[in-house]
């Protein structure tokens, strides 16, 4: 359509010369021309509005950007698109907003895009194919591809094929060779799947040139209805402006009226017979039937599909919405077993890293361990209190040993005895307590930073849900775990006394060998602890007799040593246990404390995620209802426009 006469049909619409029209300079973007509602011929491009006095200064303007864009490869030789605001001349036979397209042959443009745009919004659309170069392949592949944008906008009537230029039919050697041509076209057409177009042979320059003409000056005389008058101005003209401008219009209009009379036979011809044969009065009329009858037909039908299309839209608006919602219902529902079970693991993984080992096994044997060791210690003491009570026992009198045999207390043996100091006792014991209470302190501090660090862990999940938490105080819940009182290690262990009489009674002897001899026992109770000497008359004690006897001494003191251990054994263990026991349920009471805050905070994020939850099913029920209303309305809808085709 490049170079067709698109501009010069222009200004035969407008009546005036606005649109620059020639064979080598292309349309380079879309010109819009509006009439003027205040007689103000002016133009707005690239953001400004430039005023004119005439429509030449328009052209003129216009020409010289298409000459910039022509030279401009690095633009891609496209302008920006330009509004015009025409003056209708008196005998202009239309008012209508036309809007000149590039042609699809113009290198660097997309023509396609632009009609596309056009003939969404045009009334009527008039495509140009130039005579002279008969249908090219370009224009060709552009009827093909267009075709889908009619049938969408439904205008098939709006749309008029135009062969321009048959003014150069008379330079064929085929007279008739231009109603082949349209016939060809006509063929093309409906071969490519076009119905219900119309194809019009016109000559736009014969028509603007016929009343270029009249506006000549001293060519008045060209208006005429007689052939003859007009034939003597038209030479009067002629010789006038010889070799000038004017020329040009004057020796077009001078061959198409002997074109008329040669070719056609039609003697007599005037302007107005030029404007008539020129086809593009009946042009124009033709576009203001379309535009008044069959225009507000397709408008109509292009309602009905604005409305199809909006329908579908709706509806895919409404499923649309239905499914976003519908996933971010599932998202909440995952995202809810996801902190749930992060709660859980948490909680469950914070109450394992408190969990407190008593290790009460250990504890009783390193006091086994320190009970042997204060064994030894004390069995050394006993040794000694042996030899003292043997020193003594192998001193005493024939009186003092027959007064110790009639169970009378002898001084000398209250004095035998030996002192276990506290230091001695506690650097056992305090050594169990001084491990346990390193290990518990360091077991303690070791547990704090790990919940610390589950804490921080916490709250950091927290954050990630920080918008679904309401009135609720996102604090860090300060972890503090209880470290080992100072009364751990405050036993106090008094020194032990071993006496030789808290141990030795007078039956000590008698009872065993009474037991072991009866009556007699008693009897022989002098003879039974040692012998009398016969030189001497002293009573002496028998080696085997005496060793016998320190025997059942030192196992009556190592029984009751045994039992104070054992005592002491327990109370330490007790005092031991009745600490951890209470570390134990510290502990416990933090965590719970913690858990239980962190608790209240998933619990109001979770119960934020169902209302939310709540209101997204609601606004799926909504839509959902919305949805088979539309259905509803649809069918109804599709039963009108199956009536209206039916019509």
């Amino acid at each position: 359509m490049g170079g067709a006469g698109k501009s010069v049909l222009v200004n035969c619409f407008l009546g005036e010369e606005y649109a620059p029209a020639s064979a080598e300079m292309p349309t380079f973007n879309s010109c819009i021309y509006k009439k003027s509602n205040d007689r103000t011929i002016a133009l707005n491009y690239q953001g400004q509005q430039i005023i004119f006095k005439n429509p030449a200064a328009v052209k003129e303007y216009i020409l010289d950007e298409f000459r910039n864009a022509q030279v401009d490869n690095k633009g891609g030789y496209i302008l920006d698109d330009m509004e015009i605001h025409y003056v209708p001349h008196a005998d202009s036979l239309c008012s209508y907003t036309v809007i000149d397209t590039p042609g699809p042959d113009l290198a660097g443009s997309d023509h396609k895009k632009v009609a596309y745009k056009w003939i969404g919004e045009a009334d009527v659309v008039v495509f140009i194919v130039d005579y002279a170069k008969h249908l090219t392949k370009s224009e060709e592949e552009f009827f093909r591809d267009i075709k889908t944008a009619f049938e969408e906008h439904n205008k098939i009537y709006s749309f008029i094929v135009v062969v321009n230029k048959l003014d150069l039919m008379y330079l064929s050697e085929e007279k008739k060779s231009a109603v082949r041509f349209i016939d060809f076209l006509r063929a093309k057409l409906k071969e490519l799947g076009y119905r219900g177009f119309i194809v019009l042979g016109i000559s736009a320059l014969q028509y603007f040139y016929a009343q270029k003409a009249l506006r000549i000056k001293e060519c008045a005389g060209l208006d005429t209805d007689d052939g003859e008058m007009l034939r003597e101005c038209l030479d009067a003209s002629l010789r006038r402006y010889q070799g000038m401008e004017e020329m040009t219009v004057l020796s077009f209009i001078d061959n198409q009226i002997r074109n008329l009379l040669w070719f056609h036979g039609k003697d007599g011809a005037t302007l107005e017979t030029l404007r008539e044969k020129s086809g593009v009065e009946q042009l124009i009329k033709y576009i203001n039937y379309i535009a008044l009858e069959k225009a507000s037909i397709e408008v109509f039908k292009q309602k009905m599909s604005l409305i199809d299309r909006r329908l579908k839209e709706i509806k895919d608006n409404i499923l649309s919405q239905i499914r976003d919602l519908m996933e971010d219902r599932d998202r909440l529902v995952k995202e809810m077993s996801i902190i749930r079970r992060f709660y859980e693991e948490a909680s469950a993984e914070m109450t394992e890293k408190a969990a407190f080992d008593k290790n009460t096994d250990n504890m009783r044997r390193d006091i086994n361990l320190a009970h042997k060791s204060l064994s030894l210690i004390i069995n050394a003491h006993i040794d000694n209190i042996m030899k003292q009570s043997t020193r003594i026992l192998t001193s005493l009198s024939n009186d003092e040993l027959i007064a110790l045999q009639n169970g009378n207390n002898l001084h000398t043996i209250d004095e035998v005895s030996s002192q276990i100091k506290t230091g001695v006792i506690g650097k056992n014991y305090m050594q169990v307590m001084g491990k346990y209470e390193k290990y518990i302190n360091s077991d303690l501090s070791e547990k704090e930073r790990a919940l610390q660090e589950q804490s921080r862990a916490i709250q950091t999940k927290i954050m990630e849900y920080s918008g679904y938490i309401r009135g609720v105080e996102n604090e860090d819940i300060h972890i503090a775990l209880p470290k080992v009182p100072s009364s751990f290690s405050s036993l106090d262990f008094p020194a032990i006394v071993l006496k030789f009489d808290s141990v030795f009674y007078p039956t000590l002897f008698k009872g065993r060998l009474a037991r072991k001899r009866g009556f007699m026992g008693t009897l022989l109770m002098i003879i039974s602890l040692g012998r009398i000497n016969q030189r001497t008359g002293r009573f002496k004690f028998d080696d085997i007799k005496l060793k016998k006897a320190i025997f059942l001494i030192r196992k009556s003191l190592e029984d009751s040593m045994q039992k104070w251990i054992a005592e002491k054994d327990r109370e330490l263990f007790s005092h031991i246990k009745l600490h951890l026991d209470g570390l134990g349920d510290e502990i416990s009471n933090e965590i719970e404390r913690v858990i239980g805050g962190y608790k209240s905070i998933f619990d109001e994020i979770i119960n934020e995620m169902n209302r939310s939850k709540e209101t997204i099913e609601s606004r799926i029920a909504f839509l959902g209802n919305a949805e088979k209303s539309m259905e509803g309305f649809c069918n109804l809808w599709s039963e009108f426009r199956a009536a209206q085709k039916a019509m």
